[in-house]
């Protein structure tokens, strides 16, 4: 009887092709998997030769740690962890990284002492009806934290599973759940603060 921790999510016949470095599996998972990876890169804005250049570093780090690939995550799951790492990077090396907000202070700004809402949040119509709504989101989601972007466009845009997006991106379920309230807090204020300043 295997033990869940060490499922392989892959056969052994697609393993060993990996570990012999198949040019014809290779190609096919690049193929499958790449157009994911990309729009990972879009959703950041991260365009031309720099994107190209993350995705090349991408596919070479999981070329290089191939041996070590045990099989206990998805292939397209392992690479996109790889490629938000290299994002990362890249962003760290551009002065981009954002300190967290505190926590209680957004509470505190958004709820009463008795946990409702100080004012009550705008219905969904309301934000459809601006012709700058798409604007505004763009805007909005480039002023959250970088795991604050990430957990958010993995969960609401690509609609990745809790445990998926946690491999992603190394943390808890219970981090998740805290990554995700706050962008959608951030978000919901700074949209809500756009839409007032232009009516």
């Amino acid at each position: 009887m295997t033990d869940t921790p060490n499922k392989s999510y892959l056969s052994n016949e697609l393993m060993m092709k990996l570990k012999n470095r198949d040019t014809e599996t290779l190609s096919q998972l690049f193929k499958e998997i790449n157009p994911y990876l990309q729009r990972i890169l879009i959703s950041r804005k991260i365009f031309n030769e720099h994107a190209f250049d993350l995705l090349q570093d991408t596919w070479s780090t999981f070329l290089n740690h191939l041996d070590q690939f045990e099989g206990r995550s998805q292939l397209k799951t392992f690479l996109a962890g790889i490629l938000i790492n290299k994002i990362r990077e890249f962003q760290r090396h551009q002065k981009r990284v954002q300190p967290e907000e505190d926590f209680e202070k957004i509470l505190s700004q958004n709820f009463t002492p008795d946990g409702w809402w100080k004012q009550d949040p705008k219905s969904p119509e309301f934000l459809m009806q601006s012709q700058e709504t798409l604007k505004f989101i763009q805007e909005c989601l480039d002023d959250l934290t970088d795991n604050q972007r990430d957990a958010f466009i993995l969960k609401e845009i690509d609609q990745n599973e809790t445990d998926i997006i946690c491999n992603i991106l190394s943390v808890s379920n219970t981090h998740l759940g805290v990554l995700l309230f706050r962008a959608k807090q951030k978000l919901r204020m700074c949209i809500e603060g756009k839409i007032l300043v232009n009516e």
